[in-house]
C-alpha cells in the first residue's frame, strides 16, 4: 500500500489559529525571510516542531516558500491573499439547551437598568439619579470586562498593524 501525501485546500489552511498567526507574522515581516526559531519566539510557542509543521502546511498551500537556507518567505500568492477569517471565541451560557451569548445578558442588564430609571423618575428624582448612576457604573464595568476578553483573544493578530504604524 502506498502512502499518499495529504494535501489540504489552501483556503482551509488558514482556519487553524496557529497557522493564521504564523501567516500574519510572515506578512508583517515581508519581504524578509524568517526562520523557525524566530517565529517560535514571536508566537511564544514552546516547540519548534509545531512551527515547522504549520510552515509545512503553509508551504503545501503555496503561501510560503522554503529557501535553501531553511528560512521561509511568502510567495506571490501569500502576499496577495486578502480577506482572512479570524476565529473569535464568544463566551456563552447554556440555558435549557440554548446557547446564549454573554453579551445578551449585558444588554438585558442595561435595558432593565434604563427602564428602572424611567420608572423611578415618576417617584423621585433622587432615586432615579442613584439608579441611573448604579446602572452606568455596573454596565461600564461589564463592558470593560468584555473588551479585555476580546483584546486577549486578538493579542497575536496584531503583527501587521504594529509593522505599518
Amino acid at each position: 500500500m502506498f502512502l499518499r501525501k495529504r494535501t489540504s485546500k489552501p483556503e482551509k489552511v488558514l482556519e487553524h489559529p496557529t497557522t493564521l498567526k504564523l501567516y500574519l507574522f510572515l506578512k508583517a515581516k515581508e519581504p524578509n525571510e524568517i526562520g523557525v526559531r524566530e517565529a517560535q519566539r514571536a508566537l511564544e510557542l514552546r516547540s519548534s516542531s509545531t512551527i515547522a509543521w504549520h510552515l509545512d502546511k503553509l508551504e503545501e498551500a503555496q503561501y510560503v516558500e522554503k529557501r535553501a537556507n531553511n528560512k521561509y518567505i511568502l510567495t506571490k500568492k501569500g502576499i496577495e491573499k486578502q480577506g482572512l477569517k479570524v476565529p473569535v471565541l464568544i463566551p456563552a451560557q447554556t440555558i435549557k439547551g440554548l446557547m446564549i451569548p454573554r453579551n445578551i445578558f449585558l444588554l438585558s442588564f442595561l435595558l432593565v437598568s434604563a427602564i428602572a430609571v424611567v420608572i423611578s423618575l415618576f417617584y423621585s428624582y433622587l432615586v432615579a439619579t442613584y439608579a441611573g448612576l448604579a446602572g452606568l457604573v455596573v454596565g461600564s464595568v461589564l463592558v470593560f470586562r468584555e473588551y479585555l476578553q476580546l483584546r486577549k483573544q486578538f493579542r497575536f493578530y496584531k503583527f501587521i498593524s504594529e509593522e505599518t504604524d
